[in-house]
């Protein structure tokens, strides 16, 4: 008894085999997650070490290059970036993305701290930790007042807010910007300390020997014990102002009388901007592993809990909400399933015109759907955009195999059988066609989760899913489908009404068809002639097509980076904000902004531009950029670029092209490379923006030291060194407690005494003989100009060249023109990388074209054993290349680019137009085996009678992606992309299988079917 007998004679068992996948379906759904992407992981571990005071050069041998050298010898690590700043090093180790973080965190941490005693004395212990701040962020409030001051809505937000938030679960950070901590401001009188004779040294120590917690012990007698507390800290103003800093015969010399002290906000070189107010940021940022979409919402809750508690006079307001476009995009595509669900029942319908055949196939869509939540699930992937887009797909394929059973078993009953005898017979026929068919396109995704990287990552849980559904729809084509077909379709069913006007259409199609395929039969040679000229234009088409990695998206937001000369304050940068915001706001489009004033340095702003839906919009996010782009041209003294903001997985939201020029010479060469690169580029023609990381341009002032007139004078290099730290770099002199909690004490020269270069040469230094004497005695200045930063790429010296495309250029076009500069402009000495978008565009671009040739030969190797040849799956698979011609049409026409969703329709279309062939190869098979006919009878009789399951399944899949081609709103850019390639090269390539299969069967078919292969 022959597979699918079982299932007709039995049919409680067809069914119980069907329910069971719904109820194991549903549950498994319950369990699954939501989120945008599959879980890509792209970890990075920062090492943050301050030298307070140490200028940048000084950081850079001293603490960066160091402790580079050990880091470099963990594992895991891609690639090592170091920026050396004054002050500040800044190192971070950018892993392999199946690398563990935590493995990678313990073993940096261990290294780093094996070299904390060889860093030079003075320097902080530093700080390594995980996770980057943008690539986790997944919300953004903004807390202000108009009746409290910056200190005051940071100390709340700080001991108030951030601990609700970080203890919630999938929180990895709540961090603060903008924020403004409360301190003890000692402002400094040179002067008068000069007149006392008091340096800078002295006050320090009086401050640290006079504030110091401690705990003196324990009276203990014979029945009782007492702690002693001794008061040896200052908690107010007025005990810091009374502290005793020198005493000798002329008197008494308190701090108050050579300081100003006051309760104050640390001073910062950045400032958060909402609405045109000053505002604390908090960003919350989720775990690796974690639900973004569950982290947000538990955030919501939390924080309708912090408003009602909010003190009077503060607000807080969502500034940006990243998984507002990561809900819409789940909710388009989820829209798109219910859109594609009818589409492809009324095209069923209008190809069987029966109530009672279309209701067979139709019961296939849910049952894979539900299904194929079972694989989902044991697999351990998500729900995400990419699982939606396969079960989008899936729709018009899953149909595909219970429609070719229906129409089989529907002519079987036509012919005078019975419907059990025809379900039996047709059923029998068909298994073989419907079990190949499963297999290919099951096939054809294998070789995705193969590839590993980035496209790996993300299509492997699309890849699965859709071979999963299409897998069930063959379980269910084979098992319930030919049950119902015995059960509900009737003879005569067809001889009347819808059903017979379009019996009567199709076979005078098929009449047609056969006539002219006749005339094809006999123009082998022509046909040959038009096959190898597609083969040939395949090659001209896709090197003519743009490549990018993927398509822009369209998330409603724009970021706005703006840089001012390298020695601007934050003063200087926050009177730009005000050009800056009136620009953006005459923009038809905008909605809101908030600004980030000194992110990473005094002279840059940020702003995040919220702009309205873009269906609500007349201009596409491409044309509003270039407005940004020409409205903040107009503010001088800045320079500015915008981006759309993007949640593409792997890269931080940036400028598409990063450059990274490295070289053994000096930064200064390096520079020098780098603006004639910079040059090059901008003449090009094809880039609206390009700037290079490092500038010659920061000013420095140099004290030149007269060390034998020091000496003389017994002025020591630490002495010196000691006044200019505690005068001009916020020196910190230890901490104070309030309330249990402890501050920052500051101390540094009031602006007045520090606001000119020569201000320095006033300032006064103690000598042997405890007087002091003003710098100006043993230093002379010199001023220079240095870099702004010292930056390392793998330990070589480096710049990184940060590029935005003119409109109609892609990244693909922009890497090629750097490659080609880089080439004719590099000397010896140099090399160059790609970081950020352009180094996934560089990583990903061949993989697909080796997994496209992969899966053609596991599809190959799949057809030869199931139909025991090596010939009859060339003829199955000459339909491809032809189908794949007509998926780069539009692309070459200019309505896609070649990127990883384009390519991966055109991987699916080798499975889907594999199909065609299959029905046609084997039923010629067939007809040649049982009715003895000849090779060119044989299979113009099979193309004929398979003309109907051909058209349908491709009208199917074609009409089932349409919603994808009128997609609109978040994430519509990547399902058009691989709609576009699916609709025109399932067309395309029908229209060629059609008459191109059955003229290359007649070349290739094997003359003797029990003979050889």
């Amino acid at each position: 008894m022959n597979f699918t007998d079982l299932f007709i004679r039995r049919p409680v068992l067809s069914i119980v085999v069907s329910m069971a996948l719904v109820i194991i379906g549903l549950r498994s759904f319950q369990e699954l997650t939501l989120r945008e992407y599959p879980e890509i992981k792209y970890p990075t571990v920062a090492i943050t070490t301050v030298y307070p005071g140490a200028s940048g050069d000084v950081i850079q041998g001293n603490v960066t290059a160091p402790l580079l050298a050990e880091i470099a010898k963990a594992e895991g690590i891609d690639y090592l970036e170091s920026t050396s700043n004054d002050s500040i090093s800044t190192i971070t180790a950018h892993l392999y993305p199946d690398h563990s973080i935590d493995s990678a965190l313990l073993e940096i941490s261990s290294k780093v701290d094996r070299m904390r005693a060889e860093l030079p004395l003075g320097t902080e212990d530093p700080v390594v930790e995980k996770g980057s701040a943008f690539l986790d962020s997944v919300l953004y409030m903004a807390f202000n007042g108009d009746s409290l001051t910056e200190s005051e809505i940071t100390e709340y937000v700080r001991r108030v807010v951030i601990p609700q938030f970080s203890t919630l679960p999938g929180v990895s950070s709540a961090t603060l910007a903008g924020n403004r901590e409360f301190t003890m401001r000692i402002w400094l009188d040179a002067d008068r300390m000069a007149a006392f004779d008091i340096t800078a040294g002295q006050v320090s120590r009086a401050i640290r020997e006079n504030n110091f917690p401690g705990i003196a012990g324990r009276i203990k007698g014979a029945f009782r014990q007492f702690n002693v507390t001794p008061e040896t800290n200052l908690e107010t103003v007025e005990e810091f102002q009374s502290l005793i800093v020198k005493t000798d015969n002329n008197g008494i010399v308190r701090l108050k009388d050579v300081a100003t002290v006051e309760m104050g906000p640390a001073q910062s070189d950045s400032l958060m901007m909402e609405g045109g107010k000053p505002a604390v940021l908090v960003r919350i940022g989720a775990s690796l592993g974690a639900n973004p979409l569950d982290v947000v919402d538990r955030a919501y809750e939390q924080l309708e809990s912090i408003e009602e508690q909010l003190p009077e006079g503060m607000s807080v307001k969502i500034t940006f909400d990243p998984t507002k476009s990561i809900r819409s995009s789940i909710n388009e595509v989820i829209k798109t399933i219910i859109e594609a669900s009818l589409i492809v029942i009324v095209v069923v319908f209008l190809f069987l015109g029966s109530p009672r055949a279309v209701s067979i196939p139709l019961v296939t869509i849910p049952l894979s759907l539900i299904g194929v939540c079972i694989g989902i699930f044991a697999l351990g992937f998500t729900l995400n955009l990419l699982t939606l887009l396969a079960m989008v797909l899936a729709i018009g394929l899953v149909v595909d195999d219970a429609i070719v059973v229906v129409e089989n078993i529907q002519r079987h009953i036509e012919q005078g059988q019975e419907p059990m005898e025809a379900a039996i017979e047709g059923a029998r026929e068909i298994a073989f066609p419907v079990v190949a068919m499963t297999l290919t396109l099951a096939a054809v995704y294998a070789p995705i989760g193969l590839i590993g990287g980035l496209s790996g990552a993300l299509f492997s849980e699309f890849a699965f899913a859709l071979a999963g559904a299409v897998v069930i729809s063959g379980i269910v084509a084979l098992t319930l489908s030919p049950m119902m077909c015995s059960k509900i379709l009737v003879a005569g069913s067809s001889e009347r009404g819808l059903a017979a006007w379009l019996d009567k259409n199709f076979d005078w199609l098929q009449q047609r068809y056969r006539s002219v395929l006749k005339v094809t039969l006999n123009a082998k040679a022509s046909i040959l002639v038009f096959v190898g000229l597609v083969f040939v234009a395949l090659y001209f088409l896709y090197t003519a097509i743009p490549e990018e990695l993927a398509p822009t998206e369209d998330q409603n937001v724009l970021i706005s980076v703006g840089s001012g000369p390298p020695n601007s304050t934050i003063d200087e940068t926050m009177q730009n904000l005000p050009k800056l915001e009136a620009q953006l706001e005459q923009l038809p489009e905008y909605d809101s902004s908030f600004v980030f004033a000194g992110f990473q340095s005094p002279n840059t702003l940020v702003s995040f531009v919220m702009l309205s839906n873009s269906e609500e919009r007349e201009r596409g996010i491409q044309e509003v950029l270039q407005a940004v782009m020409m409205g903040t041209s107009q503010i001088p003294g800045m320079r500015f670029s915008a981006f759309p903001f993007s949640s593409f997985p792997g890269a931080a939201p940036d400028l598409p092209i990063k450059f990274v020029l490295s070289s053994t010479g000096s930064h200064e060469l390096v520079n020098q490379i780098a603006e004639q690169m910079v040059g090059g580029v901008m003449t090009s023609g094809a880039f609206v923006y390009a700037d290079s990381s490092l500038k010659y341009e920061m000013p420095r002032v140099r004290l030149e030291i007269d060390r034998d007139k020091a000496s003389q004078l017994g002025i020591s290099m630490a002495a010196i060194t000691e006044v200019l730290a505690a005068f001009l770099s916020e020196s910190d002199s230890g901490t104070f407690t309030i309330n249990n909690d402890s501050y920052d004490i500051i101390l540094q020269v009031g602006s007045k005494q520090r606001d000119a270069v020569r201000d320095m040469l006033d300032y006064h230094v103690s000598t042997a003989s405890n007087m002091t004497v003003p710098l100006s005695t043993v230093v002379n200045l010199r001023e220079e100009v240095v870099p702004n930063a010292l930056t390392q790429y793998q330990q070589l010296n480096s710049t990184t060249i940060s590029a935005l495309m003119a409109p109609g250029v892609t990244i693909g076009d922009g890497i090629a023109i750097f490659e080609d500069l880089a080439a004719k402009t590099l000397p010896s000495g140099f090399d160059y990388a790609f970081l950020g978008k352009s180094k996934q565009f560089i990583e990903e671009g061949n993989k697909m074209m080796f997994t496209f040739m992969f899966s053609f030969l596991i599809i190959y190797l799949v057809l030869a054993a199931q139909f025991e040849s090596f010939t009859d799956p060339m003829i199955v698979l000459i339909s491809v290349p032809l189908s794949i011609c007509g998926g780069l049409v539009p692309l070459a026409m200019g309505y896609g680019t070649i990127n990883i969703y384009t390519q991966v329709g055109l991987l699916t279309l080798i499975g889907l137009i594999s199909k065609h062939g299959i029905l046609i190869v084997d039923f010629a098979n067939k007809l040649r085996e049982s009715k003895q006919l000849s090779i060119p009878d044989a299979v113009e009789e099979a193309a004929a009678v398979r003309l109907r399951p051909i058209l349908m399944t491709t009208a199917a899949m074609v009409f089932g992606v349409l919603p994808l081609l009128l997609a609109t709103g978040s994430g519509s850019e990547a399902r058009f992309s691989i709609g576009v390639v699916i609709f025109f090269g399932m067309s395309v390539g029908t229209l060629f299988t059609l008459f191109v299969v059955p003229t290359v069967y007649t070349l290739l078919a094997r003359r003797n079917r029990s003979g050889s292969v």
